[in-house]
């Protein structure tokens, strides 16, 4: 047996070594995903981050002891959601209460000029953030940092929609010497040349996410302007070169359902042919979930797995597939929502704690110093096993979100997306390892 690479942070201080018990019986934990590699057997616990191989010749017997050390075997008894659980709750414990709030996810608007078909937001009360609230924005966040650097999220609606509600913030916060970085959620309209080189030197922009939904027509379909463009698909693309060309990375989301997942293809060929090989460009696949009955589900789980799968090796094979790191550490917090650090400032001063909840569920104002503590505890529970039994023999469960409010998993845990999260960790696990193989076999040359 061979470590690859161990526990760091919280997993190694919480966790620390099991302790072998005398005439115990033991198992396999659920939380570890294995893969079969040329080499022999990495197994990854997705508690503890720590990922091994198990080579050739490396019997039971001679292991065991090892292997029980590191968790990857637990008594037959053991509830390693339980132990999941009570691991984070500690960490939450132990964590600092801290006052001050740097991750800013500020709406500019609940207003967009696409009226997508599948967008959560219908419904939602059209509001622009007016000149005197993006200078009390701005304050608020001054006074509630503490002093240090911010990360803003842009978002809307379209939040290029209003633009000028972000250079007032932007200056706002420049003149009061508060250090600031931001990234943004829009659909790149309106992210022509000049205003990507404002958003890098006014803005701080470094990053841009931007969806597609199709080829052009059925892009120009599904979003439905309602500017005066001739092609809203073409300027999209146009834009999303301005952003590279001025230092934006972009990630480009494919909303996927059934109703384009075939025209979808061909639009990644067409994404291909013009941005293969550009640097700080990638795209990433969400396949849509159905609320209220918008969205054109995939007929069965496998299908969408498929058709997930199939789009991603395309992808991949133009160099634009968003491959991320094998994460080795255990996070208390899963999501900004419950976050100590995180705040959603909406377009009339509310506050709230996700970006999907802009009416509701929210935590108080900026012209306010009171808080709805209990909400925002609210915004800590997590389903359980109990809640979502889908999730007992699941290994990915201590990785998992789980708030009881997050409108993504209020009707369960879907098996597509389980099996394409297990599939997509197994191939983070490979590449990890041939880096670290690579990186070691360098280093003895």
């Amino acid at each position: 047996m061979r470590e690859i690479s161990k526990p760091i942070g919280t997993a190694e201080k919480l966790c620390g070594m099991q302790k072998e018990k005398a005439l115990c019986e033991y198992r396999k934990t659920k939380h570890c995903v294995t893969v079969s590699c040329g080499d022999g057997e990495l197994w990854y616990h997705t508690l503890t981050g720590e990922l091994i191989l198990l080579e050739e010749g490396d019997s039971d017997k001679t292991i065991r002891g090892e292997l029980i050390k590191k968790w990857f075997m637990v008594p037959t008894d053991f509830d390693e959601n339980k132990y999941s659980d009570d691991i984070r709750r500690l960490a939450l414990m132990l964590k600092p209460r801290v006052g001050k709030k740097n991750d800013c996810t500020v709406f500019t608007t609940t207003d967009c000029n696409a009226r997508c078909y599948y967008c959560y937001e219908k419904g939602v009360k059209r509001i622009p953030m007016s000149d005197q609230t993006a200078k009390d924005v701005a304050d608020y966040i001054a006074s509630s940092c503490g002093g240090e650097s911010v990360r803003l999220r842009w978002f809307g609606g379209e939040p290029l929609y209003n633009i000028r509600a972000i250079d007032i913030i932007t200056s706002e916060l420049s003149k009061k010497g508060i250090g600031f970085r931001s990234s943004m959620t829009s659909n790149g309209f309106y992210l022509t040349e000049d205003v990507a080189k404002r958003a890098v030197e006014d803005w701080k922009l470094g990053s841009v996410q931007i969806t597609i939904d199709g080829t052009e027509k059925v892009y120009n379909r599904t979003k439905a302007f309602v500017d005066d463009c001739v092609n809203p698909f073409l300027r999209v693309l146009d834009n999303i070169e301005n952003a590279l060309d001025a230092g934006i990375k972009v990630s480009i989301r494919l909303n996927v359902d059934k109703s384009n997942a075939a025209d979808m293809a061909d639009a990644v060929d067409v994404l291909g042919k013009r941005l293969g090989g550009r640097k700080n460009c990638g795209i990433l696949i969400a396949l849509l979930r159905s609320f209220a009955g918008k969205v054109n589900e995939f007929d069965t789980e496998e299908d969408a797995v498929r058709c997930y799968f199939d789009l991603a090796e395309k992808i991949r094979s133009y160099g634009l597939f968003e491959d991320k790191p094998l994460s080795r550490e255990f996070g208390a917090n899963r999501c900004m929502a419950d976050s100590d650090l995180s705040e959603v400032i909406l377009p009339d001063g509310r506050l709230g704690k996700c970006e999907h909840f802009s009416e509701k569920e929210l935590i108080g104002s900026i012209y306010s110093p009171e808080k709805d503590e209990g909400m925002i505890a609210s915004w800590r529970a997590r389903r359980t096993v109990s809640d979502m039994p889908e999730c007992g023999d699941c290994p990915l469960y201590p990785k998992c979100i789980n708030i009881q409010k997050c409108e993504w998993t209020k009707d369960g845990c879907p098996q597509s997306v389980r099996m394409i999260r297990i599939r997509k960790l197994k191939e983070q696990i490979l590449r990890e390892y041939e880096k670290i193989k690579k990186a070691m076999e360098e280093s003895e040359k």
